[in-house]
């Protein structure tokens, strides 16, 4: 059964291990948002953020890791577990770091496209790199927010 409205999930997902230099993880924490239960690319993560796109549903906001103090990298990326509806009609998103707006990004119109990417202000780019089509024909995998290293404050989350 389709969904009757777009929904944007964002799963509470804390891998474990050393992550790559430049890459940290995008979801830490909730700040704000609708809690919601729902499949995932990762069996034991089923808990996820839910925003739709319309005015009824708050938005989404969380924290990502702390920046290390000792960051050195010219850029900075933030991975986090997606969930999109799938729609011929496209529903707009827009994303903000702090509260400054970065861009706004559609929902996908097809399956077709494995990895799609906006490129935003201050620099930024977001990407979504689908790993699976769930069983009502949406997109699931990895989101990466990367952001110039000289926009964010070491030994704070964005």
């Amino acid at each position: 059964m389709k969904h009757l409205f777009l929904a944007l999930f964002l799963w509470i997902f804390l891998p474990s291990g050393k992550t790559q230099d430049n890459y940290l993880i995008g979801y830490q924490n909730e700040v704000s948002g609708n809690k919601f239960t729902y499949h995932s690319p990762f069996s034991n993560s089923e808990l996820s953020l839910l925003s739709r796109a319309n005015k009824d549903f708050e938005p989404i906001v969380w924290n990502t890791q702390h920046v290390p103090t000792d960051f050195k990298g010219e850029n900075i990326s933030f991975v986090w577990l997606y969930g999109i509806d799938v729609t011929p009609t496209p529903q707009a998103f827009d994303i903000y770091m702090n509260d400054i707006k970065l861009g706004t990004f559609q929902s996908p119109v097809t399956n077709d496209i494995a990895t799609w990417s906006i490129k935003g202000a201050r620099g930024s780019q977001l990407t979504f790199n689908k790993t699976m089509i769930d069983k009502h024909g949406d997109q699931m995998g990895f989101a990466v927010l990367t952001v110039p290293a000289n926009n964010i404050k070491k030994g704070e989350p964005l």
